[in-house]
């Protein structure tokens, strides 16, 4: 039986912009991106997924406010539907926070 070999090349950040194209030997390899994220990105999935948490928790138990539509988790507190949520806006009100905090 023969087999392929299939080879990957990494990029990091550092090679961005660099063309790789003369170092890719044939149709055989594939060119991987490595993405490395920010503190401050790490910081708004980890809140991101507590929204998540709290909405599922608050649809499960039917804590729904008719008067302001939208679910409730435990404390009577809005429960945010992370569908809303802008992972982006999320990262820049973080870098935002540390900011006001350092000065």
């Amino acid at each position: 039986m023969l087999m392929k070999r299939k080879q990957a090349l990494v990029v990091t950040q550092e090679d961005e912009g660099f063309n790789w194209n003369k170092y890719i030997p044939n149709e055989g390899s594939a060119l991987v991106a490595e993405i490395r994220w920010s503190r401050e990105q790490h910081k708004a999935h980890e809140r991101l997924n507590e929204v998540c948490t709290t909405f599922r928790e608050a649809k499960h138990a039917e804590r729904c406010d008719d008067e302001r539509k939208c679910y409730l988790d435990p404390q009577g507190n809005s429960a945010v539907d992370p569908k809303m949520v802008d992972f982006d806006a999320l990262v820049a009100s973080i870098l935002l926070q540390q900011n006001i905090i350092q000065r």
